[in-house]
């Protein structure tokens, strides 16, 4: 007997799990799909008649019967990271990410604190779910706070949320590090100044 039918859809930086994520989905009776269109964020939503969406690696951005969200969370250790950086970074630091990463900010604040940075943790923006987190289409969380930090420390892959922070807050350094290689020695660094 079918439990229900899903649509799998994920990012490209996860597609690389969709047949484990299937598989586990089908031993436990469900009918499920893979969707290997790409997608871009928690609004690029695909929909297939009679199947509910399961949408992997964002959080929940749109209200929709047919969508369950299933954000994805990196388990790896941003501190060390955020140390190398230490150098580079003034002394009032705003930390931002992505889902993936947003909920090792706290720890990284900590560890930046420690070491005599004034660090915060960019406020929940618009459609944002969490403090820390930025999304392509909602940067409002670092807008709110431009005025108290003299820069931001991105952590995350890619460089398109990094830029997205520099471009909006136009004053302001925004330094961003790759984070998926798991040896933190291979840390790629880039700084965008206005």
């Amino acid at each position: 007997m079918i439990m229900a039918k899903y649509l799998i859809q994920l990012p490209e930086g996860l597609k690389r799990k969709a047949t484990s994520i299937a598989t586990e989905l089908e031993a436990e009776g469900h009918d499920i799909i893979l969707s290997g269109d790409p997608c871009f964020g928690a609004c690029d939503l695909r929909f297939l008649e009679d199947y509910q969406t399961l949408h992997y690696g964002h959080s929940k951005m749109i209200e929709c019967e047919h969508v369950k969200y299933e954000p994805y969370r990196a388990d790896i250790d941003l501190v060390p990271i955020a140390i190398k950086a230490l150098n580079r970074l003034p002394e009032r630091v705003a930390l931002a990410s992505t889902i993936q990463h947003s909920h090792r900010l706290p720890a990284v604040k900590q560890a930046l604190e420690k070491q005599g940075k004034k660090v915060l943790l960019i406020p929940k923006g618009k459609r944002c779910s969490e403090e820390g987190q930025v999304l392509g289409c909602d940067l409002t969380g670092a807008e709110q706070i431009e005025d108290s930090v003299d820069g931001f420390l991105f952590i995350g892959s890619g460089l398109f949320h990094a830029m997205g922070i520099a471009f909006e807050n136009k004053i302001f350094i925004v330094f961003s590090y790759y984070c998926f290689l798991r040896d933190h020695k291979h840390v790629r660094f880039h700084i965008f100044t206005p």
